[in-house]
C-alpha cells in the first residue's frame, strides 16, 4: 500500500495547496496545545489557576498517559492511530466545569487529526523516504469538516452572547438596544463595545463563509477576534482551540506564490543540513518549479563569478541573477512557496534581517555536529525529482 492519492482538482499543481510540512506544524501546534491542557489537568485547580491541586486518583493515569500520548503526536510518531487514545483520556481527565478551556474543541481537533490518512512530511514515518513528499495530500474532506465546525462554534458563540450575560451588563442584544437607546450608564462603553464586536463577528460568519468572495472575510475576522479579544476575557484555552480551526480551514490559494521567479537554488553538497533543506523544498514547492545545484557542480561555477564571495549554504539565484543568501534567501523562497508558507514568511519578515543572519550563523556553525555528511552532493530521489537538479 502507498501513502500517494489522487490529488483532487482544486490542488492541481501548481496551486498553493496544504502540504505535508505546514499538516505536520499544524500537528505539532495541536500537541502543544494538548500538552498545555494536561499539565493543567495534572497539576491545575478546576477554575483554571496554575497552583497544585491533584486529580482525584481515578483520573490520574488517564492525566498521565494524555501527556506522553501529546509528546508523541508532537513528534509524528504514528500520529494518527495517537489521536484516539488521546482524545479518550481528555474524556476520562477532563471535567465538564473546565470544558470552556478547550477539552471539548480539543477532542474535535484530535478527530480531525484522526482522520488525516498517509504519512506526511515532518511525520515520524515520512523520514528518510526517497520522495520527500511521498504524493501525501490533504483529504478534501478535512477542511470541509472545519469549517463545519466553525460555523457551529460562532453560531453558539453568538446565541451566548445574545441569551447570557457577557462582558457588559447583559447579553450582546440587551447592549445593542441600550445603545440604540442611548443608555450605556449601567455597563463601561469598552466591554460593552468589544462584547457588541464577538457578537457582530459571530452573527455573521456563518452567512459569509457561505460564499467563495466573502469566506476569507468570515475567516479573517473570526482570527482577529479570537487573538486579540477573547483571551482578554478568561477564555484562553477556548480561543487556542479555535484558532487552531481556524488554522485548518485555510484555503492556501487566498495566498498565491510571490510573482519573483527563482533561477537556481544552490546548496552546499556536504553539508547534511542543506540536503535536508533541499528535501523540505521538494516536498513543500506545489508548483514543482524550483531548480537545484550543488555549489561545488559546474552550473554554480558557470554562472556565479569566481570573484563573489559567498557561504557554503543555500543560496538562491533569481532569473535577473541576483544572490540571495541567509536570511534573505529562506525570507524568498518561503514567498515563493506561496500558501501557508508565504503567511509564516510575513511573519519572519518582522525579524529584522541582520538579527536573522545572526540567528543563521548561529546554526550553520553547528550543522556538521548535528547532521550527518552525505554520501553524495545530490539527495537519494526517484527519478522524476532528480530531473528537477542541475550539473
Amino acid at each position: 500500500m502507498t501513502d500517494a492519492v489522487v490529488p483532487p482538482p482544486e490542488v492541481a499543481l501548481g496551486a498553493p495547496r496544504w502540504t505535508g510540512g505546514l499538516v505536520s506544524l499544524w500537528r505539532v501546534a495541536l500537541a502543544l496545545f494538548a500538552l498545555c491542557l494536561g499539565v493543567q489537568a495534572l497539576f491545575g485547580r478546576l477554575d483554571g489557576s496554575w497552583w497544585p491541586a491533584p486529580l482525584p486518583p481515578a483520573a490520574l493515569p488517564a492525566a498521565v498517559a494524555w501527556c506522553g500520548l501529546a509528546l508523541a503526536l508532537a513528534a509524528g510518531i504514528a500520529a494518527r492511530p495517537v489521536t484516539l487514545p488521546l482524545a479518550l483520556c481528555v474524556l476520562l481527565a477532563g471535567e465538564p466545569a473546565i470544558a470552556g478551556r478547550g477539552h471539548g474543541l480539543l477532542i474535535g481537533l484530535l478527530v480531525l487529526a484522526g482522520s488525516m490518512s498517509g504519512a506526511p512530511y515532518g511525520s515520524w514515518p515520512a523520514r528518510g523516504r526517497v520522495d520527500p513528499g511521498g504524493g501525501w495530500t490533504l483529504p478534501g474532506g478535512v477542511r470541509g469538516l472545519a469549517w463545519v465546525g466553525l460555523g457551529a462554534t460562532w453560531l453558539y458563540t453568538a446565541w451566548s452572547l445574545a441569551e447570557a450575560p457577557g462582558l457588559g451588563q447583559g447579553g450582546a442584544v440587551a447592549a445593542i438596544a441600550a445603545y440604540l437607546r442611548g443608555s450605556v450608564a449601567q455597563a463601561a462603553p469598552w466591554p460593552v463595545a468589544v462584547e457588541v464586536l464577538i457578537f457582530g463577528v459571530a452573527a455573521a460568519f456563518v452567512p459569509l463563509s457561505l460564499g467563495a468572495r466573502s469566506r476569507p472575510m468570515a475567516w479573517t475576522a473570526g482570527v482577529a477576534v479570537h487573538a486579540l479579544t477573547l483571551p482578554a476575557i478568561g477564555a484562553p484555552g477556548f480561543s487556542v482551540g479555535v484558532l487552531l480551526l481556524h488554522a485548518l480551514a485555510f484555503d492556501p490559494r487566498w495566498v498565491p506564490a510571490a510573482g519573483q521567479a527563482v533561477g537556481v537554488v544552490y546548496y552546499d553538497g556536504a553539508c547534511g543540513l542543506c540536503h535536508n533543506a533541499i528535501r523540505f523544498l521538494l516536498a513543500e514547492d506545489s508548483a514543482g518549479e524550483l531548480r537545484f545545484a550543488a555549489l561545488q557542480g559546474a552550473t554554480f561555477a558557470a554562472r556565479v563569478p569566481a570573484h563573489v564571495d559567498v557561504p557554503d549554504s543555500v543560496i538562491v539565484q533569481t532569473d535577473d541573477g541576483e544572490l540571495l543568501w541567509k536570511m534573505a534567501a529562506a525570507r524568498h523562497l518561503l514567498a515563493r512557496l506561496g500558501g501557508g508558507w508565504r503567511v509564516i514568511g510575513w511573519l519572519v519578515r518582522l525579524v529584522p534581517l541582520p538579527v536573522g543572519d545572526v540567528v543563521y550563523d548561529g546554526i550553520a556553525r553547528v550543522r556538521h555536529r548535528l547532521f550527518a555528511r552525505p554520501k553524495d552532493s545530490c539527495p537519494l530521489l526517484p527519478p522524476g525529482l532528480r530531473a528537477r537538479f542541475l550539473p
